[in-house]
Formats: structure tokens, C-alpha cells, sequence
């Protein structure tokens, strides 16, 4: 009979083993699983535009050049252009509505949005702090500004309104344009 109290302890502690290793392995199993779905991924990758795919789209695109305001910029040719007394203003046409990118020597007045996103960006040697404003999750602004002009003819800040179809192809543009910009 004392054998059989000794037994039950032991058959616990082996049973705890069993089911603990066999944890072990599972986890170890499906982690090496995931983990080898994601290398086969990663080996095909979804094509992005490369460098000369960027050049190619932006060599028809026009140059805007003023030393009123001084700064530069390249942009896409279907775009207008209008020089206004506190900056430059570019329309965009889609779906017969008009959208804009704004280049100010003032402050903006910012449109409604669920949430913003900003990061810190370098325009020449330029900081400006970049502001995306979401609505659903989906792009309806971005505004670049800098802290404090030089001078009052110094550019303040650059604000795209986003039109919601073909988001991708304005934010691709407008980024190409960003890159484009000489102050």
C-alpha cells in the first residue's frame, strides 16, 4: 500500500512532463511554420517603383522658379500654376473638382480630421515638420511648416489638399515634387 502513495506523486510529476514538452513542441512547431511562411514571402516581394521609374514620370514635368518668393519646384504638367502675393498655388483637376497644393508665407488654416501623423523632414537644409491628417484612416491633407522663416519672403509652409480618388498617384507625386523642391 505504500508503494502505491509513492507511485501517484511521481506519475503526477511524469504526466506534468509529458504535457509540458508536448507544449513545447507545438509552440516550437507552429512558430517554425509562421516563420517559414514568411520567408516565402519575403522572397517575392510586391515590385515598387524604383529610381527610374520616378525619373521617367517626371521628366515631362514642368519647373516653377521664383525669386520673389524664393524656391523652386518641379511639377507634373496637367497641373496649373497661379502666383498669388503670399505665395503659389497649384490646382489639380480630378473628377471635375478642383484640389490644391498651397505654398504659403503664412499659416494655414487646417481642414478637419479623426487623427494626424507627423514626422520631421529636411527640404534642402530646411527642417519642416510634416502633418498628415486622416479620416478613416485615409489621407485628406498633408502639410509641411517650418518653424520660423527667415524673412517674411521665405517659404512658411506647403499644404496639399488630397483628392480621394488616385490617392496613391497624387501622394506619389507630391512626395516627387517635396524631393524637387531647391530654397
Amino acid at each position: 500500500m505504500k508503494n502505491q502513495k509513492g507511485i501517484a506523486p511521481l506519475l503526477i510529476v511524469i504526466l506534468m512532463a509529458l504535457v509540458a514538452g508536448g507544449y513545447f513542441i507545438y509552440t516550437n512547431y507552429s512558430n517554425h511554420r509562421t516563420k517559414t511562411t514568411l520567408v516565402v514571402n519575403q522572397t517575392n516581394p510586391t515590385p515598387k517603383p524604383t529610381e527610374s521609374t520616378s525619373s521617367n514620370e517626371t521628366a515631362n514635368w514642368k519647373t516653377y522658379s521664383s525669386n520673389n518668393f524664393n524656391f523652386s519646384f518641379q511639377y507634373p504638367k496637367e497641373w496649373k500654376i497661379q502666383e498669388q502675393a503670399r505665395g503659389v498655388i497649384l490646382e489639380i483637376t480630378e473628377g471635375g473638382k478642383q484640389y490644391t497644393i498651397k505654398f504659403n508665407l503664412a499659416d494655414f488654416d487646417l481642414p478637419d480630421s479623426d487623427e494626424y501623423k507627423n514626422e520631421e523632414i529636411t527640404l534642402g537644409n530646411t527642417n519642416f515638420i510634416k502633418q498628415t491628417g486622416l479620416k478613416r484612416k485615409i489621407p485628406t491633407f498633408i502639410t509641411l511648416t517650418k518653424n520660423r522663416p527667415e524673412t517674411s519672403r521665405d517659404l512658411l509652409g506647403i499644404q496639399f489638399i488630397v483628392p480621394p480618388t488616385n490617392q496613391e498617384k497624387y501622394i506619389r507625386q507630391f512626395d516627387q515634387l517635396l524631393k524637387s523642391i531647391k530654397l
